[in-house]
């Protein structure tokens, strides 16, 4: 059967942006991967500790891991309840943001999330920003922490210690 209407439509438009962000975007890949030196990256690889280059990458894999369980604690609520999914989502997203401008992996975890569970991209973005903001809080409170410890002033006592 030949499809037409607006189906057809829908599937010409989003093949036509896949092809045109790929377009857009090879050019500055390459110009990326033209700009790295490349020998003096490896030289600086193969000169570094192992086991601190393992400590990183299990700190790096952690925190992915334990980003992606936040985000799933808010997903389930709204109906995204694959931890699975969560994960992939969250792995995906990282590695998007090595090579995409402005954390564009991040819309792209939620894009992924809502096209594999059918729930509304509004419903997965708000899951995404409450997750970010269980981040930005203790984030806040440590900076400030930390600058008043470097200005030598006494930590203020709070009702709870």
């Amino acid at each position: 059967p030949i499809r037409t209407g607006p189906h057809r439509m829908k599937r010409q438009v989003i093949g036509v942006l896949r092809i045109s962000t790929w377009v857009a975007v090879a050019p500055f890949l390459v110009l990326f991967a033209t700009r790295v030196q490349w020998g003096e990256t490896w030289r600086a690889f193969r000169s570094a500790s192992p086991s601190l280059l393992l400590m990183a990458a299990a700190v790096n894999l952690t925190s992915l891991v334990l980003k992606g369980v936040r985000w799933w604690v808010f997903l389930r609520p709204v109906g995204a309840d694959s931890l699975w999914l969560a994960m992939r989502a969250t792995f995906a997203g990282a590695g998007l943001n090595n090579v995409l401008v402005a954390n564009g992996g991040e819309a792209a975890r939620v894009i992924f999330v809502a096209r594999a569970t059918r729930v509304p991209s509004a419903k997965i973005l708000a899951t995404f920003a409450l997750e970010r903001l269980c981040v930005a809080g203790p984030a806040r409170g440590a900076i400030a922490e930390a600058r008043e410890l470097e200005a030598g002033r006494p930590r203020q006592r709070g009702p709870i210690g």
